[in-house]
């Protein structure tokens, strides 16, 4: 019999495991924001966890010329569960917040480490970005570290996404240190949400016409937008 050394099997664990709970995210097209057409794709690789984090993607441009990206507006869904084998299904009251974009993002391997809000592709140019996301839905958990996103197939809506945006810029020139700042955005995304009440992609099933979830939970009354 042949017996395989330590590493050899701890490898084949690993293999194991991402086969079945890392299975690589397929990419989708980026939701239009100021045009009805773009040949940008975007695939989730990871969410490093939290009320806001960052959200990891690809970006990449299939077409034939270059396109701007902005990450106003997009937002993601959580799917399946954390990478955790024997995890039991969760209840649909431990279904973890959604993730909005908001702020300047990061371009991972640009010598600059200067944070953008908008960056040029170019055709067949794939590029892996560090998105600053916060949570939407007060009335869940935290998405823990390892949770699985996909990218909502539309924007925020176009009222909704300014407000966010609009804050967010303000909060950044007047706040000092970027915790602090953090902190005070996710606040104002909160109170954004609550304020308009917009049925949204992964919206729970208890989340119907003027339900509330808790002291600071969000209301959901309209039916869901098509704006871009």
């Amino acid at each position: 019999m042949v017996r395989l050394g330590c590493p050899i099997v701890v490898a084949l664990g690993l293999i194991l495991l991402t086969s079945v709970g890392g299975a690589e995210q397929p990419f989708t097209p980026v939701p239009y924001l100021d045009t009805d057409s773009s040949a940008l794709q975007m695939r989730v690789v990871k969410y490093t966890g939290g009320v806001h984090g960052k959200m990891i993607v690809v970006l990449r441009n299939m077409g034939p010329l270059p396109e701007q990206f902005s990450a106003r507006g997009i937002y993601f869904v959580p799917i399946g569960q954390p990478e955790q084998p024997g995890q039991p299904e969760q209840p649909p009251a431990r279904v973890p917040q959604r993730e909005v974009a908001s702020g300047p993002f990061e371009v991972v391997g640009r010598q600059s480490s200067k944070r953008v809000t908008t960056v040029s592709v170019k055709p067949g140019e794939s590029l892996r970005l560090k998105l600053q996301t916060f949570c939407l839905d007060a009335d869940r958990p935290s998405p823990a570290v390892g949770h699985l996103f996909k990218v909502a197939t539309t924007r925020l809506p176009a009222d909704l996404r300014a407000r966010i945006e609009n804050g967010t810029e303000g909060i950044l020139r007047r706040t000092s240190g970027e915790g602090a700042a953090q902190s005070s955005i996710q606040g104002h995304v909160w109170q954004m949400r609550r304020a308009h009440r917009v049925q949204l992609e992964g919206d729970l099933p208890n989340q119907g016409a003027g339900h509330r979830a808790g002291q600071s939970g969000g209301f959901y009354l309209a039916p869901p937008t098509q704006e871009r």
